[in-house]
């Protein structure tokens, strides 16, 4: 058996309570999380340990410096990607197949639920708690011991238990988890959690989820708010902990009376859910939902073709509601974010000149048509009827007007091959 502990997230939702230290190093009653979480392992005779560092890498080495044959990787772009990328920098760990247990290093887990874990012989298995529901982080639905959804977003009868954030896989079923994760990195899905290479098998094998009902466990992001000293068990609440994110950046100012968001500030956050006609995110704390039209200067029909559960993107803060101290209501736009592709393409483009492109979405309006340099261009329907999605069409430019970033013309050319 074999145990890959990721620790290379910042941990942005509480690191101000842990003096800009990681999660994993937090303080469980005079030993570090990670301490324990080895000791632990060792315990229960896995020495065989591999984690995945990013940011202050450091801090987590000087923690571990007493404890030998820990193996290290490094994923330098820690604050742009997600787990799946530090799975992959873990690749010749993964790769020397045996069984394997993949786990966040910011849990904290008692001892008999690890006892569980590794008595379990299913897999690909994922462990959930029966006991939380509609408090849950990250939600599932399973039947019979299986996945069947997953996601923030769940509600109601939908939610079975919450996942736990650890998962065990046979030696056996490695060859395929590497397979994978290869492909996903190498179409550059460096957003995504390491869970979703799991999650892409749902309906497709089985994946298997173990409920873990009745064991205590907990994940930093929860505030802890007691401890027993005889029996090492916490009482926590993850309510409070994004309580006090609020507070912190949405209440607290600066010396010179300066909020930490505020409106024209530029910010990451966290797509919490993703529906067609838009995305809900975590923005420090306050949720928020970001429509259709602030994604994108192109037009897009389905937000879900371009966004998933657990995705960081960049945001552009437009307005923020202080009024109910408890709740602040945000809104806020990628789209706006980035640059707008508008401002430099449309000058490539000439009137009464052809181009070809794709056609990105049909509506009312008409027929748009997706240039180079991401700018669509209206159309009238052509005579032959209304074109599918994804044809190749050349468009004779009729107009361009720089102060909004339109551009129309129409189809003089339409090809079905996608």
């Amino acid at each position: 058996m074999k145990v890959l502990l990721l620790a290379a997230g910042r941990g942005t939702r509480i690191s101000r309570y842990l003096a800009g230290n990681p999660k994993c190093t937090v303080d469980i009653g005079g030993q570090k999380l990670i301490q324990y979480t080895i000791e632990l392992f060792h315990k229960k005779g896995i020495t065989d340990i591999a984690m995945v560092l990013g940011y202050r890498a450091e801090v987590i080495q000087e923690t571990l410096k007493d404890y030998e044959g820990i193996r290290y990787f490094y994923n330098p772009f820690f604050d742009v990607t997600n787990s799946i990328a530090s799975a992959w920098f873990a690749k010749d760990f993964l790769s020397q197949y045996d069984d394997t247990l993949i786990m966040n290093a910011d849990v904290y887990l008692e001892e008999t639920l690890l006892d569980r874990i590794l008595e379990c012989h299913k897999s690909p298995v994922m462990f959930a708690d029966g006991t939380r529901k509609e408090e849950a982080d990250y939600k599932y639905k399973y039947e019979n011991g299986l996945l069947v959804k997953y996601g923030k977003e769940l509600t109601g009868s939908d939610i079975t238990g919450e996942y736990i954030g650890i998962g065990r896989f046979s030696k056996d079923f490695m060859p395929e988890f590497m397979e994978k994760l290869d492909g996903m990195i190498r179409t550059q899905q460096h957003s995504v959690w390491w869970e979703n290479i799991l999650y892409e098998m749902v309906g497709k094998r089985p994946v298997y989820v173990e409920e873990m009902d009745g064991l205590f466990w907990a994940e930093v992001d929860y505030v802890v708010k007691g401890v027993d000293q005889e029996s090492g068990l916490a009482a926590a609440s993850r309510l409070e902990a994004m309580a006090l994110k609020r507070r912190e950046y949405y209440f607290r100012t600066d010396r010179d009376g300066n909020y930490q968001i505020y409106e024209g500030i530029r910010a990451e956050a966290r797509v919490i859910s993703v529906i067609r006609a838009g995305i809900f995110i975590d923005l420090f704390g306050a949720e928020c939902y970001i429509p259709l039209r602030e994604l994108s200067y192109q037009r897009w029909v389905d937000a879900a073709q371009h966004y998933q559960p657990g995705q960081r993107v960049l945001v552009k803060v437009l307005e923020v509601d202080r009024s109910d101290r408890s709740h602040p209501r945000v809104s806020a736009s990628v789209k706006q974010a980035m640059e707008n592709p508008y401002e430099k393409a449309l000058k490539k483009y000439v009137v009464g000149n052809r181009y070809v492109g794709t056609v990105s979405m049909v509506d009312l309006n008409g027929v748009f048509v997706s240039l180079d340099g991401g700018v669509d261009c209206l159309c009238t329907y052509p005579k032959r009827g209304r074109p599918p999605r994804g044809a190749r069409a050349t468009v004779r430019i009729l107009g361009i007007n720089h102060e909004n970033n339109r551009i129309w013309g129409v189809i003089t050319h339409m090809s079905t091959t996608r």
